[in-house]
């Protein structure tokens, strides 16, 4: 895709170009400075005569509309957008405020970051608490493109979500079949594919995004699968409860995967391999009970099976059975049709 500006050129009159922070398939994204406010802003440009279809347009107004409604610490705030026309094209523009750090993708692909368990489990606490506000918006925002290069850790350690060029507001764009498709293909549950995201889509890519951080610097494509599911145990090295909380996450089902953030998180700060089955999640969230259930259905198994074998003997108490070990084998003998008389029951040779 060809470069829209150059270091030093200035859009509309106020953002001064001072270099490239990054170039997607549809856009690029420059370091700027506004002349006005002398903030630092990252100014995120698209040209439509280079643009696929009128999609790429429509997704980029869906991210500066849905940026605009939101204010969270780890979300770059929205500034501004606009559009400006050229001989024969038009430039379609959107300001936010900038975000100093690395990815981690760059981070892990660098291979001088290897994050431990309790340090991926802090990224994922979070990156929860970023989904839970998305989720729980007015209208709710399912992003749909978690991934290691779209978490920015700022150079306070915080981790900001960044890229809401695939969002989908859940309510307004009801998931309908026959949707297209959005967001990055390593990192996408099934459902996806067919334009159906839900809040579970985002945590199955927020399950893949830390099964990668725990094996790079490799890509997560190099891990095997099986039925559509990364096989990644022996791979990792975390604690069991761990493993069994993302491998909950990255179920292709999705009615196997958390329904929710708050189930996932009340998992995986209890670190049990609870599973999200509507049917059995409050179940498995507390062993002790379940345990307990267990125990009391074996026992009244057991106690009904003895109280029917007590009644039939003292039914039939001329049909008791005597059991007797002869020459190493198991022969069993029950009374004859006369009494004394004895048959024998000998499945041995």
């Amino acid at each position: 895709m060809q470069t829209l500006h150059s270091t030093g050129v200035v859009i509309g009159d106020r953002y001064t170009v001072q270099g490239k922070l990054g170039q997607g398939a549809v856009g690029t994204t420059y370091a700027a400075l506004d002349t006005q406010s002398q903030q630092a802003v990252a100014l995120k440009a698209i040209s439509l005569s280079q643009a696929q279809d009128w999609k790429v347009v429509e997704m980029f107004e869906r991210e500066a509309e849905t940026l605009a409604q939101l204010s969270h610490p780890c979300i770059p705030q929205y500034l501004d957008h606009f559009y400006i026309d050229t001989p024969g094209d038009r430039h379609f523009y959107l300001v936010q405020e900038r975000i100093f750090g690395q990815s981690l993708e760059t981070l892990l692909r660098k291979g001088q970051w290897r994050p431990d368990e309790a340090q991926v489990k802090a990224i994922a606490r979070k990156i929860l608490d970023i989904l839970d506000y998305l989720h729980t918006h007015t209208p709710p925002v399912i992003h749909r493109d978690i991934k290691p290069n779209n978490l920015i850790q700022r150079e306070d350690g915080e981790i900001v979500l960044v890229d809401f060029g695939a969002v989908q507001e859940a309510f307004r764009h009801t998931l309908s079949r026959g949707g297209t498709f959005v967001g990055t293909v390593d990192y996408m549950p099934p459902e996806q594919f067919r334009g159906q995201a839900t809040y579970a889509s985002d945590l199955y890519s927020l399950g893949v995004t830390l099964i990668d951080l725990l094996t790079g610097p490799s890509t997560i494509n190099d891990l095997p699968t099986k039925r559509l599911k990364f096989e990644f145990r022996n791979t990792v090295q975390v604690s069991p409860a761990f493993e069994d909380w993302l491998d909950c996450l990255i179920e292709p089902n999705v009615e196997d995967r958390f329904q929710s953030i708050p189930d996932a998180r009340r998992a995986l700060l209890q670190q049990g391999p609870s599973r999200p089955n509507p049917t059995r999640f409050i179940f498995w969230q507390i062993p002790q009970v379940g345990q307990l259930v267990l125990f009391l259905i074996l026992i009244t198994v057991i106690t009904l099976t003895v109280v029917s074998v007590n009644e039939a003997v003292e039914a039939n108490p001329e049909r008791e059975i005597q059991s007797r070990i002869q020459e190493g084998n198991l022969r069993a003998m029950v009374p004859g049709d006369r009494p004394g008389d004895w048959v024998k029951l000998d499945g041995g040779n």
